[in-house]
């Protein structure tokens, strides 16, 4: 997704509407879910992008460089991972761009086990042994059709 330079938050949702658009054409399976929260975590990136078009204005003198490095030590401590492995990377393909959307990869990373883990929750529940009920005698741990007092 690229990122508006002038701070138009109408441009940034048309631009994020046809980025869906394309991608549901391509065939990906996007729930609503997943729609707005993508664009919840592209909403701080407008704020931020606000400030630093805000800075220049005033006549600060900001290379990408100092961007980049802005926008790293004001995230919180979530991001001390993907900071860290930023840091290791060559300073040639440290965009802003490319920062952000790791940024948003890492933040997408650390929502996906929040899913997998209710998924899975859902998936194996069910009933137990011991709370079934047989109609036949009342005892439970088995259903009127393997009830021992009708079988003999």
């Amino acid at each position: 997704m690229k990122f508006n330079d002038n701070g138009s938050l109408e441009k940034h949702f048309l631009e994020f509407d046809k980025n869906i658009r394309e991608l549901k054409n391509c065939g990906a399976n996007l729930e609503e879910a997943d729609i707005i929260c993508h664009l919840l975590l592209t909403l701080p990136f407008l704020e931020f992008d606000k400030n630093i078009r805000e800075l220049k204005n005033c006549g600060a003198n900001l290379e990408e460089a100092d961007i980049i490095c802005h926008l790293l030590l004001t995230l919180p401590k979530s991001f001390d991972v993907i900071v860290t492995a930023l840091d290791t990377m060559a300073d040639d393909k440290m965009t802003l761009n490319f920062i952000k959307g790791k940024l948003l990869d890492h933040q997408l990373k650390r929502k996906a086990p929040e899913k997998t883990e209710k998924a899975v929750t859902t998936a194996f529940t069910g009933h137990a042994k011991n709370k079934i009920k047989c109609y036949a005698c009342g005892k439970l741990g088995h259903k009127r059709i393997n009830c021992s007092r009708l079988i003999n």
